[in-house]
């Protein structure tokens, strides 16, 4: 008897506590457009795995990096259902993508720096492989349903242009 209600008290008195953020969490200064955006920073498989998590769909996120450099593989997760525009770049360089929602699910990517707006495939070093998954982390097909997600590599060449500031927007559909 005792025992449940110190483990209650317990419950009650951390629910407002703030946990300690992990040591990859801390390398990192994220803001976000909107209050209910939040992106949540873990390692899997020694790979640094930022996770997007949006309510409504659109969004952005600015993300610095604190430490000496980038980690060496930095993997964005967005949990959203369609995947109609994300842009995800620095100063310079920002790349351009959508995943169909219909069909085949196919992928665009293009690169937008000083110049024209360029058409990327996977032989440039700025491509990035779009991979989208249900809520079980199987290979899925857009839409993907509440649970499911996007999943990219930010390629090398985006975080080894001297910039330590990141910019991602997203687009889960668009609406009229």
């Amino acid at each position: 008897m005792f025992g449940d209600a110190l483990a209650a008290v317990l419950c009650v008195c951390l629910a407002g506590a703030k946990l300690p953020e992990t040591a990859e969490a801390s390398k990192f200064d994220i803001q976000t457009g909107r209050k209910d955006d939040r992106v949540v920073v873990s390692v899997q498989d020694e790979k640094t795995v930022l996770t997007v998590v949006s309510p409504f769909g659109i969004g952005k996120a600015t993300i610095k990096c604190t430490a000496q450099r980038w980690p060496e593989t930095l993997v964005l997760r967005l949990r959203l259902s369609g995947l109609e525009s994300l842009v995800v770049g620095n100063a310079r360089t920002q790349l351009a993508a959508s995943v169909s929602s219909q069909g085949d699910g196919a992928v665009r990517l293009r690169l937008m720096t000083d110049g024209p707006e360029q058409p990327l495939d996977s032989s440039s070093q700025y491509w990035m492989d779009i991979r989208s998954y249900d809520a079980e982390g199987k290979p899925a097909r857009p839409p993907l349903g509440k649970s499911g997600y996007f999943e990219m590599t930010i390629p090398k060449a985006l975080l080894d242009d001297d910039s330590r500031t990141l910019e991602v927007r997203w687009i889960d559909f668009y609406r009229q």
